[in-house]
């Protein structure tokens, strides 16, 4: 039903349904922990208080060492406005992935480098390729067991009359490292 609203994405109800399975599997074979679906399952006392359910999960997720957002003016093009700036917050990549590597050991080689072996293996498989014969990266130290390679994606999506010819668009970047896959499978 929530995909048929468009609150799920396909990707996101096949994934939900792949954890779903290994955590029917767990029950099956009696290694499912349930504790942490029971505390999601009463907050707000078991939903008779929404209001109060982003704090009680706030809490529970306890403190956080990843950096704050910072703002910086961006330029922006506008067929009829011209040119104009406007305040955007970002966390800088550089910023997250020190916080990542000092702070969360795991999530950094879960998520973002596996180990220098990975690394090598990344470059030595693409060192042939015409992309990386004029690539600056070539010429920085240690970059075949330090450089982390990256996906960068931008896209726009409707936030504000969505499906109308006055739509609001919202600009998302996202990126992620090229040397983990199936974060998510267990």
């Amino acid at each position: 039903m929530l995909w048929a609203w468009g609150a799920f994405t396909p990707q996101l109800l096949n994934e939900l349904s792949s954890l779903l399975d290994i955590d029917l599997d767990r029950a099956a074979n009696g290694t499912l922990d349930r504790t942490l679906v029971s505390q999601m399952s009463s907050l707000g006392t078991h939903g008779l208080h929404p209001q109060n359910m982003n704090g009680q999960l706030m809490n529970m997720m306890g403190k956080h060492f990843l950096p704050a957002p910072q703002a910086f003016l961006a330029p922006l093009s506008h067929k009829v406005l011209g040119w104009f700036s406007r305040s955007v917050n970002m966390i800088w990549p550089h910023e997250l992935f020190s916080a990542i590597y000092h702070n969360y050991k795991e999530a950094w080689r879960t998520r973002v480098c596996p180990g220098t072996a990975v690394v090598s293996k990344f470059w030595d498989s693409v060192s042939h390729s015409d992309h990386f014969k004029n690539h600056p990266v070539r010429h920085r130290a240690n970059f075949r067991t330090h450089g982390i390679p990256l996906s960068i994606h931008g896209d726009e999506t409707p936030v504000v009359g969505i499906g109308k010819g006055w739509s609001k668009q919202l600009t998302i970047m996202s990126w992620q490292s090229l040397l983990v896959t199936n974060v998510f499978k267990a």
